[in-house]
């Protein structure tokens, strides 16, 4: 076998066991040399000299090419795990998992809830009585709380959380912008739907939500919560203010107490029941409105029966 065949093999196997030993060895010129070490006299074999040459220089740039391209294959590795990373921390996932908590994905399919279970675009989470669990949201930089027998519908493209019943708590996180990064609309982060009633676009920081039979609540501890009802009418609700939205459109707007915030919150966290201060009256006020009606359908049986007593009497003492 000629000197040159060799050495070529003896190249070939070099970048072998570099590819073993290293993921994108750098070419080492001292291979080129040796290659052209090993070809004849240039003077006497002229020809064989020049193919020998051609040959080591071939392979010289094979090795080059190779480590051109080893180092491609790296980078666009590198970017892809680099994109699984960001979006394995982008996913929002469902944390503080507490009672029964399960997730109904968009095919139907139901499953019981665990840490770090992650949440997908139309999913719905559902707690039972005394459940809750937290929805980390990176993306938009908020969490959502949800209490105990409430339900949400997530939509992840627009990071809207469709409140479909129930009780949450949405608190944005605070920090300092990344570099290059803007706020964008506003300072509006995300949107909690009401549906049949209204939602609410986030620039505040802390707040709840109600979605309870014909009326839906928002409670703002900080920040600022616009407001729209259904026929597209906005409210600005700031700190310490609340705003009951009603199925026919009709607003109303209240300060918040600190006892009822307070209540609200530890209703969320631990699964109390807890009815805010105006909900209350308004039970107070309907009973006491049953009562009086009670009274008056009892007192207009108890003038019939008079009446329909002295009626008869006197058909009595006609005959």
């Amino acid at each position: 076998m000629k000197i040159s065949a060799w050495i070529i093999f003896g190249l070939l196997f070099i970048i072998l066991i570099s590819y073993v030993y290293a993921a994108c060895p750098e070419p080492d010129i001292s291979t080129y040399h040796s290659c052209t070490n090993g070809c004849p006299d240039a003077v006497k074999y002229t020809e064989k000299y020049a193919t020998c040459i051609n040959t080591c220089i071939s392979s010289w740039t094979k090795i080059q090419d190779a480590y051109r391209a080893c180092q491609k294959t790296e980078e666009e590795q590198k970017k892809l795990e680099e994109q699984k990373l960001l979006e394995e921390q982008n996913k929002t996932k469902v944390s503080n998992v507490r009672g029964n908590v399960s997730i109904v994905r968009a095919d139907g399919t139901r499953k019981s809830a665990s840490e770090n279970t992650v949440l997908q675009d139309g999913d719905k989470v559902e707690t039972g009585q005394g459940g809750s669990a937290t929805l980390e949201i990176p993306d938009a930089d908020h969490s959502v709380t949800l209490g105990s027998e409430s339900a949400i519908s997530y939509r992840k493209k627009a990071y809207i959380v469709d409140l479909l019943f129930g009780r949450l708590r949405m608190k944005v996180l605070k920090r300092m912008l990344r570099p290059g990064e803007t706020i964008v609309g506003g300072g509006i982060h995300s949107q909690i739907v009401l549906p049949g009633k209204g939602g609410g676009a986030i620039r505040g920081t802390d707040f709840i939500a109600e979605n309870y039979g014909n009326t839906g609540r928002f409670y703002v501890q900080e920040g600022i919560v616009d407001v729209t009802n259904i026929k597209n009418e906005t409210f600005e609700i700031d700190a310490w203010e609340m705003i009951i939205l009603y199925e026919n459109g009709t607003a109303v707007k209240s300060n918040l107490s600190a006892n009822d915030w307070y209540g609200l919150l530890n209703s969320i966290e631990t699964g109390e029941e807890y009815i805010p201060t105006a909900q209350k009256e308004k039970i107070v006020s309907e009973e006491q409105k049953t009562k009086i009606i009670a009274y008056l359908i009892s007192i207009a049986i108890g003038l019939l029966i008079i009446f329909g007593a002295l009626k008869i009497k006197k058909l009595k003492k006609k005959k």
